[in-house]
């Protein structure tokens, strides 16, 4: 028996193969020496189902082959097996962020994989597309060379954003944004610092409800004086002694310019800011401290015209 599995461009292809197995089972009879008959008596009593399934899946691309137990495997009962090499965990991808478009008709999400670098392995994740309904396979629509992070769809369904680090290996992690039906990508944000690329909730900023601005978190830049010291290495380093706290600015989708709502250091931002439905305001959870032993935690409201946040 054969069945075919499709999931979006998830396909899979399963095989039963039956085979009818005498089994011995209690009978009236426990000390019988005549095993052929009891044998006889009790055969076709349990039917046992072998089953080999036999599952190819690809994220990527069309279902490209089927591995079949055949010939000299099925002849010994099963697949060759193996032990599991290095190279085959390398070789695992993990999928993660799946996201719907507005209008429901396509779903972005993340793929994260091993990539060879030079002389060594690094994580990379990148930003992949595919149609909800199964029609077309799924594709990947970001290259970063570092990896890309966090997609998120803009409310009106035409754009898609992410974070991505660019430009060289001292890059910062910015905002980007594309076509919702393809392009090339195009940077947003200019943070000096950067947007990070994890945290609490699994991102670092959010879209207002009429896809005209996004609220992201950055982490306050280091003074003149300090970015002086780090490069005379006369930079001390003191334990929870760092203490840059992270606030949230809002940049405007259109003309890129970005204005910083929320500072000081009475709290730090945890998370990404939530938008209140008229996007005039935004609320956001803060820390007191940076450090993670300190679990004193608030909840704020700032308006966005004002910067005033309560």
């Amino acid at each position: 028996s054969i069945a075919a599995v499709s999931s979006g461009s998830v396909k899979s292809t399963i095989r039963l193969y039956f085979r009818p197995r005498a089994t011995l089972a209690a009978d009236n009879h426990p000390r019988a020496t005549d095993a052929t008959e009891t044998l006889k008596d009790h055969r076709m009593r349990k039917l046992l189902i072998v089953g080999l399934v036999l599952v190819s899946s690809s994220l990527s691309a069309p279902f490209d082959s089927v591995v079949s137990a055949r010939g000299n495997n099925r002849a010994q009962g099963g697949q060759t097996k193996r032990p599991a090499t290095f190279d085959d965990v390398l070789s695992l991808k993990a999928v993660q962020g799946a996201t719907v478009s507005p209008d429901g008709s396509q779903a972005i999400y993340t793929v994260a994989q091993w990539d060879a670098e030079q002389d060594k392995m690094e994580r990379r994740t990148r930003v992949w597309k595919v149609a909800t309904n199964g029609s077309t396979p799924a594709r990947q629509i970001t290259f970063g060379e570092k990896g890309d992070w966090q997609p998120q769809w803009s409310p009106d369904g035409k754009y898609i954003s992410f974070v991505s680090a660019r430009g060289g290996a001292d890059a910062k992690a910015q905002i980007y944004l594309m076509q919702a039906d393809g392009g090339e990508a195009w940077k947003l944000t200019d943070a000096k610092e950067g947007v990070p690329t994890g945290g609490f909730g699994g991102a670092n900023y959010t879209w207002s409800p009429d896809s005209a601005r996004i609220a992201y978190v950055s982490t306050d830049a280091r003074s003149a004086e300090e970015e002086a010291n780090i490069k005379k290495r006369d930079d001390e380093r003191v334990f929870e002694g760092d203490f840059r706290y992270q606030h949230a600015w809002v940049v405007d989708v259109h003309t890129k310019q970005s204005t910083r709502i929320t500072e000081g250091t009475a709290y730090t931002l945890q998370g990404a800011p939530s938008w209140s439905p008229d996007g005039k305001r935004f609320v956001f959870g803060g820390a007191t401290t940076l450090m993670l032993r300190d679990n004193r935690r608030d909840i704020y409201i700032a308006t966005i015209e004002t910067k005033q946040v309560d």
